[in-house]
């Protein structure tokens, strides 16, 4: 019973000194009163949508454990995830926002990315991540599709 007792209270302790995610964090300028677009439809008719700016939200999936200059957020449909982008320094997301669900806005971008430097990409990309980088994954130049973000609210 005194090691139920002992277990209670140091879990009280750590749960006390571990600090809490705030209910709602805006980052940058925020976001604005646009209506959200679905980030199915920006990936269905991205060219429709690249160089205007674009709020969008989603649930955070994965932050930049380097510097918090990027976040990714899921979209409605199930396996797709948009980046909102920062420059370094700017705005900072933290780690402990994954899972949160964010609201992002920014100007929508297309990088024609040439095959010479998706491989560095991946690599970089893998190494941020934590995962194995496979040159298999490397096919020709790709598209990028991303938000270049000017604010958001996390909660």
């Amino acid at each position: 019973m005194r090691r139920v007792a002992a277990s209670l209270v140091t879990i009280a302790a750590l749960a006390a000194s571990t600090p809490a995610f705030p209910a709602e964090t805006k980052y940058g300028a925020g976001v604005g009163k646009a209506q959200v677009v679905k980030i199915s439809e920006l990936m269905a008719r991205p060219d429709a949508y690249v160089g205007k700016t674009v709020k969008v939200e989603g649930l955070i999936t994965a932050v930049c454990p380097r510097r918090g200059c990027w976040m990714e957020l899921a979209s409605d449909k199930e396996f797709q995830t948009i980046q909102i982008k920062v420059d370094d320094g700017v705005m900072v997301f933290p780690l402990e926002a994954k899972g949160k669900v964010a609201t992002a806005e920014g100007v929508f971008t297309r990088i024609d990315v040439p095959v010479e430097r998706v491989e560095a990409m991946k690599r970089h990309e893998a190494e941020e991540k934590g995962v194995p980088f496979d040159p298999k994954s490397v096919k020709g130049p790709e598209v990028i599709y991303r938000i270049q973000g000017t604010g958001a609210v996390i909660r």
